[in-house]
């Protein structure tokens, strides 16, 4: 075990987990096609004659949220067994290195893997409906997705991406808290605590803003005795601060923690 960092270490060491996993993980790459593919079939079947591309993206968020917190969630399952876990945590790397070879295949392997698959599937599921739109012109429709376009699931498709790589940071950490059964607890764990967020949250706004009515981007009070409303907002640049914040801090975060984590687990 050594607490300095080596990055030619950490290659060796995304090498043996690809090496000691690549079975398990190629089996995973064609339960996934074999799932989008039924999906796809389904998506077919149930919109008629009349297809919509937002659609498929929503199915694309829906399988990147659920494949990637089961993913996550098993990447620590060594520790869930005693033999394993104490030889991986006796491993001659670092807790850093260990963690950010679990963050490169969950960030990057497995968000391009997942991507790939499921474009390489709606090709085949979209040039199915081109062939019928083809043979029954004005009996089926494809209506396309627009980027930033009002209205286009496209538009807010950022902030699901956003929100992915938060949840799948907090399953990572749930493997290092719940050896066994992970994604189960997990769930639960993060249910609850969304649960009681949104409960505080809104008996706090019930109680100090008593009045006040949220209109986006500022807050506004009614003034009956003047007939007025009075309006409140951040400044401009403390308002892009914060977004940038609530988009982009909460994985890098859960990693810290689970670093932590990591330092203390013992078997």
């Amino acid at each position: 075990m050594t607490t300095t960092f080596s990055f030619s270490r950490l290659l060796q060491l995304i090498r043996k987990q690809w090496i000691e996993n690549s079975r398990l993980y190629l089996f995973s790459v064609l339960a996934l096609l074999g799932m989008l593919g039924l999906i796809m079939i389904f998506w077919i079947i149930s919109d008629g004659q009349h297809y919509s591309e937002d659609s498929l993206y929503i199915i694309f968020i829906f399988g990147l949220f659920v494949a990637g917190a089961v993913f996550a969630s098993m990447s620590f399952s060594m520790l869930g067994h005693r033999e394993k876990g104490t030889y991986w945590l006796a491993f001659p790397a670092s807790h850093l290195e260990k963690l950010l070879c679990m963050i490169f295949y969950n960030v990057i392997v497995f968000t391009l893997v997942y991507s790939a698959c499921f474009f390489l599937v709606k090709s085949g599921a979209v040039a199915y409906v081109n062939n019928l739109i083809a043979d029954k012109p004005g009996v089926y429709t494809l209506r396309r997705s627009k980027w930033g376009a009002d209205g286009s699931f496209l538009s807010v498709f950022p902030y699901f991406i956003y929100g992915f790589f938060a949840v799948q940071s907090f399953y990572l950490l749930g493997s290092v808290y719940f050896s066994r059964y992970s994604f189960v607890i997990t769930t639960i764990a993060g249910s609850a605590l969304i649960f009681i967020f949104a409960y505080y949250t809104a008996e706090l706004v019930e109680g100090s803003f008593t009045g006040f009515s949220w209109n986006g981007d500022h807050v506004r009070k009614y003034d009956a005795g003047f007939n007025t409303y009075q309006r409140y907002e951040l400044p401009s640049w403390l308002s892009g601060v914060l977004e940038y914040v609530i988009k982009f801090i909460w994985a890098p975060v859960f990693w810290v923690v689970t670093w932590f984590r990591l330092k203390e687990k013992q078997i």
